[in-house]
């Protein structure tokens, strides 16, 4: 009878070597493979945010007929959505404003050649009352837009009501905003750059949204802090163009005040930057383009990574198309 002998079936130490430089080698491909991959699904995910939030805001002024703004900030590098809705506009054509809310001279206001058609003109002492109502006593937050053509530099209003709210320029010709807030404490912020000049019009603009306070001159952001607490109305206060003591001396035309209803925010990785050289703001008109009032052409966001610098960018054209 023939015996057979069974081999034992196993691994040499060669063969075991040779194996474990193979798995070495593919786990450092698969490793670098992720780690590439990780790279750039962050700042991909983070441009689709920022994507996603300009459409969102862009359908929420076609939803309300109302603007939307978003804002960007390099410094703090987010971008902010902010949907808002008009409660009070005046085209300073003469006394009407709309929504039934119009305008009463009172001492050296008057309608003058304005920027577009006529505009209000404020002599010294004069102003525009508007009067009370509960839409102007807002509490989530605000915005007051005008375009402004000053006589000479000086400390003076353009809008205030009461103490809730007051928006001006300093004697050094920059914008001012004071804000009282719940609890009893006043927020104020004045610029420090993006002086109104005295010799042509200027857009300006404020707004609060219980995030930043922030300040525009021509579309560009020339001042912001944070702020986060309500605002505290003062019901029995008048709304006024230019004001009873240091009152704006020269022309005002388009002045719209916007109730602020909601804000989200995106807030970029450390692997994706926001870079300067870009639209500080993003304003989608009631018909879901851009504001023709902020923007001359289409608005870029630049950006780029940090690993490696490469340039990375979301834009939105003049109908509001964002690419």
């Amino acid at each position: 009878m023939k015996s057979y002998r069974h081999r034992a079936h196993g691994f040499t130490l060669l063969e075991m070597l040779v194996v474990l430089s193979i798995i070495s080698m593919l786990m450092g491909l698969g490793v670098g493979v992720y780690l590439r991959i990780t790279a750039n699904l962050t700042p991909s995910l983070a441009i689709g945010r920022i994507k996603t939030l300009l459409r969102q805001a862009r359908n929420t002024a076609l939803r309300e007929a109302s603007p939307s703004v978003v804002t960007v900030d390099v410094k703090e590098q987010t971008v902010l959505a902010t949907a808002s809705r008009t409660v009070a506009y005046w085209h300073c054509e003469d006394g009407e404003g709309a929504f039934g809310r119009n305008l009463s001279p009172v001492r050296g206001a008057f309608v003058a050649g304005g920027r577009i058609g006529n505009a209000l003109k404020i002599e010294e002492g004069g102003y525009a009352d508007a009067g009370t109502g509960p839409e102007l006593d807002v509490r989530e937050g605000l915005s007051i837009e005008a375009y402004v053509k000053p006589d000479s530099v000086r400390a003076q209003t353009i809008a205030r009501k009461g103490e809730a709210y007051v928006f001006g320029i300093t004697g050094d010709g920059y914008l001012t905003a004071h804000l009282s807030l719940a609890g009893g404490s006043r927020e104020e912020l004045v610029a420090e750059k993006g002086a109104i000049p005295d010799d042509r019009w200027s857009r300006v603009g404020v707004l609060y949204n219980r995030v930043v306070l922030a300040l525009y001159v021509d579309g560009r952001e020339v001042a912001r802090k944070e702020v986060t607490r309500r605002l505290e109305p003062e019901p029995t206060a008048t709304f006024t163009i230019g004001a009873k003591s240091g009152t704006f001396v020269g022309l005002v035309d388009e002045v719209r005040v916007r109730e602020i209803l909601a804000s989200e925010a995106v807030h970029m990785p450390q692997e994706l930057q926001l870079v300067g050289g870009g639209d500080s703001i993003v304003v989608f008109d009631a018909a879901g383009g851009l504001d023709p009032e902020w923007h001359a052409g289409p608005v870029k966001i630049p950006m780029k990574l940090a690993l490696g610098g490469e340039a990375r960018q979301v834009s939105v054209s003049v109908l509001g198309t964002v690419e």
